[in-house]
């Protein structure tokens, strides 16, 4: 048995296909405009001036410095250790220890340095220092020299 559909409904049901198709090719083309649109977006805050690094907690990195993993335990090490002597108040603090009467805070100061030294945290005048003090054999007590390449 063949079924007959009138013409009428044919008619029908392509004119509401054309319709939603209609609709359907409006509302792509509408989102491909606005996906083109170029907006200025608002400047980050404060994110240009920090390291992606700065954003760890210092709660993971306690848990990180901890790992049984040696490289992730050097990496959160080294990033605990820049963020540490980044501070202009650590340095000085560091730098009156070494220059300490007391000789137990003198050599707990050149551990403190050989410490960051070994994993690339110390800066370039500190380490000037260090290897005038491991030359010298002893931590000197007087005021730190460093001298300049002149370019």
């Amino acid at each position: 048995m063949t079924r007959n559909i009138s013409d009428r409904w044919l008619w029908l049901g392509l004119g509401a296909f054309i319709v939603v198709a209609a609709r359907g090719i409006s509302y792509g083309l509408h989102d491909i405009v606005q996906l083109a649109n170029v907006t200025r977006e608002a400047a980050p805050l404060d994110q240009t001036t920090q390291d992606p690094e700065d954003f760890i907690s210092l709660d993971a990195l306690e848990i990180l410095v901890s790992s049984t993993n040696p490289d992730i335990r050097q990496a959160a090490t080294k990033i605990v250790l820049d963020r540490f002597m980044r501070s202009p108040a650590v340095q000085k603090a560091l730098l009156s220890d070494i220059l300490s009467p007391t000789p137990q805070t003198r050599e707990r100061a050149l551990q403190s340095l050989r410490f960051l030294h070994d994993n690339d945290s110390l800066p370039i005048h500190l380490r000037q220092f260090l290897r005038s003090a491991d030359a010298a054999g002893e931590v000197p007590v007087g005021p730190i020299e460093v001298q300049r390449k002149k370019r």
